[in-house]
């Protein structure tokens, strides 16, 4: 990664950087790291980051036309090494009350946030006032209505 345009978020109140930006270009850097301030003004997004932040952080590939948005785990037996590649021209198709809409790249980067700071990759990070038995089985949808979502709503 030497030699290569980088950002770097540290959130509310961190004293630490929680993430590090990089690829793509200066817009769309910027872009993901507004998109973190306002994650981070959720309730959600703020126990998230907290949580990556406890972690030592966490690398953002930002691309276009890369492929699919994900979250790679850290190797083996690591805490930190783990990343989010998002891909600013990913348009998945989510449903909702009003029907199938695309998902925005802030939206991505939430879902993603979920696998990298919640108990759905991390059980060390459970929350222990959730029943697990309410909710559907797979961890993405598990990510989606635990994490996603109540960020999205808090945002408006």
């Amino acid at each position: 990664l030497k030699g290569r345009q980088r950002d770097s978020f540290s959130g509310s109140g961190s004293k630490q950087q929680i993430a590090n930006i990089y690829g793509s270009t200066a817009k769309d850097r910027q872009l993901v790291e507004q998109y973190l301030r306002e994650i981070d003004t959720t309730t959600r997004g703020r126990e998230l980051l907290d949580n990556i932040e406890k972690r030592g952080g966490i690398d953002i590939k930002v691309c276009r036309g890369c492929g699919p948005s994900h979250y790679a785990p850290p190797q083996r037996g690591e805490v930190t090494g783990d990343y989010v590649v998002l891909n600013m021209e990913q348009r998945t198709n989510i449903r909702t009350e009003a029907g199938k809409v695309a998902a925005t790249s802030r939206r991505i980067l939430a879902h993603e946030l979920g696998h990298a700071g919640s108990w759905t990759t991390n059980p060390a990070l459970r929350a222990q006032d959730i029943d697990l038995s309410q909710l559907p089985k797979g961890n993405s949808l598990e990510n989606v209505m635990l994490n996603e979502n109540p960020i999205i709503h808090e945002l408006g």
